[in-house]
């Protein structure tokens, strides 16, 4: 039999109907607030998943309640405390479309019957924090927020980096200045345009998750000692094709990595087991 397993799974046949939609649940590391379109019913996946949010605890009540009724404690697990967060919250906000599609705080667009994102939708549906949402964050408490737009996905422009040709004040000398925006835009220096050294599986090693521009994941793996660097460089020789050159890494929630710690070691920069963001420039 198989063990795939798909959201599906989550659905409670037992589940009664509500007309009113808005829910927030108390998780041990995260308040959680869902906000369902109106109407809505259990004929697809991405309800059966909020229905399961609601099963384990999820109540009415509205964007405005979770930060004073939301629980924001220690725990990993809902246990019906009251205890107070600090204030220095993270505030994570998953957003889920009518097309299958939802994305972290605006993120890449991720869909939900993607099998690599069962494990962080099946996470949410228990009340949990996903352990993706936790890096970055260390120790402090999240509020996660669920939204459901009754909508499609619509990815955003992309963004354009001019390539002509301009020409300096006083002179008639053309300079092609599709390198200098490249370099501006992705922090890359000359040393970014040598190979990639590969891993010494005798030195401590570590993987990282790299989500790609076009939504695509890839797992990679590092020595603790490369630097963040070197991933720009396994990214331009590996994956170059979707990345291209100019672009921006990013750790979730919003930590930028630029030009002044690309010599830092991933385990300098706590990258160890992390998600990078790979943002065109």
């Amino acid at each position: 039999m198989s063990n795939i397993r798909g959201l599906s799974d989550l659905k409670d046949e037992d589940e009664p109907k509500d007309k009113n939609n808005d829910y927030y649940a108390g998780g041990e590391k995260s308040g959680q607030l869902i906000r369902g379109a109106p109407e809505d019913s259990d004929s697809d996946e991405v309800e059966s998943f909020f229905n399961s949010a609601r099963k384990v605890g999820a109540r009415s009540g509205s964007s405005s309640d979770l930060p004073s009724q939301a629980f924001r404690g220690a725990a990993r697990n809902i246990n019906g405390e009251t205890k107070e967060a600090p204030m220095d919250a993270l505030n994570r906000v998953i957003t889920f479309y009518s097309n299958g599609v939802f994305t972290v705080d605006d993120g890449l667009m991720r869909h939900v019957a993607d099998p690599s994102n069962l494990d962080f939708l099946s996470s949410i549906s228990r009340g949990e924090t996903p352990r993706e949402l936790e890096d970055g964050a260390k120790g402090r408490p999240i509020t996660v927020n669920l939204i459901r737009r009754d909508e499609p996905y619509v990815p955003p422009p992309a963004s354009t980096t001019f390539t002509g040709t301009a020409r300096t004040l006083g002179s008639s000398s053309a300079l092609s200045s599709s390198s200098t925006a490249t370099t501006m835009d992705g922090d890359l220096t000359s040393s970014d345009a040598e190979p990639f050294v590969g891993v010494d599986d005798s030195k401590p090693t570590t993987a990282l998750q790299l989500r790609l521009p076009d939504g695509s994941r890839q797992v990679a793996k590092f020595n603790r000692c490369h630097t963040i660097r070197d991933v720009r460089r396994f990214l331009q020789g590996e994956v170059g094709k979707v990345v291209g050159t100019g672009f921006q890494l990013v750790a979730p929630p919003n930590r930028l990595f630029g030009s002044d710690v690309l010599d830092k070691t991933l385990e300098e920069a706590d990258l160890i087991s992390a998600v990078l963001i790979v943002k065109k420039a």
